[in-house]
């Protein structure tokens, strides 16, 4: 069951904040890609060895465009990066995972 609910965590996630720059004319844009390459490893036990089920994605830097041109995933000195955009909302989709858990 945790398996299924951090994978489907992660797919909001690859949903809602992939992104990509675009530039043409001199004019650069961000694009929805809604895909990322990542893996996802499981983990039973904490640091200290205590029990603890948690599941880390780890996320290359690459995605595909819609114009099927793959490309490094858009940051953004402003908010409209992929990390900028992900980064405050760790929490919100922590509780998306905990309420697909329960």
């Amino acid at each position: 069951l945790h398996q299924q609910c951090a994978e489907k965590t992660y797919q909001l996630i690859e949903k809602d904040f992939a992104v990509a720059r675009k530039t043409q004319n001199y004019q650069t844009e961000f694009v929805q890609t809604e895909n990322l390459t990542m893996a996802l490893k499981t983990e039973f036990f904490s640091r200290e060895e205590d029990p603890h089920l948690h599941t880390h994605g780890v996320v290359l830097n690459v995605t595909q465009r819609p114009d099927l041109k793959w490309v490094a995933l858009g940051s953004s000195q402003g908010t409209e990066g992929f990390y900028e955009k992900l980064a405050p909302k760790l929490i919100d989709y922590g509780a998306i995972y905990r309420s697909l858990l329960a």
